[in-house]
């Protein structure tokens, strides 16, 4: 199945050299419309859909529970408590992520990650940041865009501050809002780890008396490195790459890591002792229904809605979609993704120009074809 040139038509180009972070627009009801019923590229292009709109939803709902009661507390009162409030979670969240770091956890490592920054500042941060910066209410609803053009984390960064902002006028007036909130992500906290909440904003920490659990929960735009709430419900936001697509697929949940080695075991390319590894690993052995390892050369190999796994030689991988070629250059192609960059610029369900083998030889490539 090929795009057709009216689909290359609906794309943003620009300058390129090995591949653009540049997010494309595409027409995605014609790409849809190509995908016959039983692809998973189709099914992915579903969840997207879902997902687009969960965070629309979201982001509507935090505003709109916001702008009605703006008023019930004066703006410097409402600021210094928000702002107190974002700087007590970071002090106390901070120490979490380092216990985290033991942990194989790595929906909770990665939310809490996201949270108190790794190597940059987090949502916390960069939400009291805003909040410093804002005059009024009015100038905090004016800033709220449906769409943000730039930095995508952006998006996660205000809804996290509304909720934050709309959790603190709780306290003044109930309103009916986390209800409707549906790309929230909760990351189960070990026992023992966190003692009470910690004057945590619930927010935050939510205490499932209940059941006699913790639960890291925040609003998200539906990427989590670990996590696997790939449908979009309440409870529900947030996957990364490698488990959008195994569902998408109808595989077993695989890491890249797994994702080569299928791919390697296919192709003949284990040792004994890998081979006697691989047959004790369930879900790899399952996947095996699943998927066609192919040796593509390059793009021209690739079919609509293949799978393409990249591994770096140093760890850690990534996966996503093939759609199609680029139109010009003929190492690159638009996969359908799911990732966060580390800088931030990048976060969530997109299209993006890829390089199928990288110039630098810094990771290697395979290409897994769904049955």
């Amino acid at each position: 199945m090929k795009l057709s040139k009216l689909l290359y038509l609906s794309l943003i180009f620009s300058t390129l050299s090995v591949y653009s972070a540049e997010k494309l627009y595409l027409d995605e009801g014609a790409l849809y419309a190509r995908c016959s019923p039983q692809s998973p590229l189709r099914k992915a292009l579903e969840i997207k859909s879902q997902v687009d709109k969960a965070n629309i939803n979201d982001l509507l709902v935090l505003r709109d529970a916001f702008s009605k009661r703006k008023n019930f507390l004066d703006w410097s009162e409402l600021k210094s408590r928000v702002f107190e409030r974002l700087r007590k979670d970071h002090a106390h969240l901070k120490p979490l992520y380092e216990s985290a770091k033991s942990t194989t956890d790595f929906a909770l490592r990665s939310s809490l990650g996201k949270l108190v920054g790794v190597d940059t500042t987090g949502i916390l941060q960069d939400a009291a940041v805003i909040l410093q910066k804002t005059n009024s209410p009015d100038e905090l609803i004016a800033m709220i865009k449906a769409e943000y053009p730039g930095k995508e984390n952006e998006m996660t960064v205000m809804k996290n501050l509304l909720y934050y902002m709309n959790t603190e006028l709780d306290q003044i007036e109930k309103y009916n809002w986390k209800e409707q909130i549906k790309m929230v992500y909760g990351a189960k906290i070990p026992t023992g780890m966190v003692k009470g909440n910690n004057g945590l904003c619930p927010a935050t920490i939510v205490i499932n008396s209940s059941q006699r659990e913790q639960i890291l929960e925040f609003v998200n735009r539906g990427y989590v490195f670990g996590g696997n709430q790939v449908v979009c419900k309440k409870g529900e936001g947030g996957s990364d790459c490698s488990a959008y697509v195994s569902h998408c697929v109808g595989a077993p949940r695989l890491a890249t890591s797994q994702m080569e080695m299928v791919w390697k075991y296919q192709m003949g390319k284990l040792d004994s002792k890998q081979k006697a590894d691989f047959q004790k690993d369930r879900a790899m052995v399952q996947s095996l229904k699943n998927y066609d390892a192919i040796d593509a050369a390059d793009v021209r190999d690739l079919q609509t809605g293949d799978v393409v796994v990249w591994r770096k030689k140093t760890g850690g991988g990534h996966t996503g979609f093939f759609v199609g070629p680029h139109p010009q250059d003929p190492n690159l192609f638009i996969a359908l993704t799911n990732k966060r960059t580390d800088d931030k610029t990048e976060e969530g369900m997109r299209f993006e120009y890829y390089e199928l083998n990288e110039k630098d030889g810094s990771s290697s490539t395979y290409v897994l074809r769904s049955k």
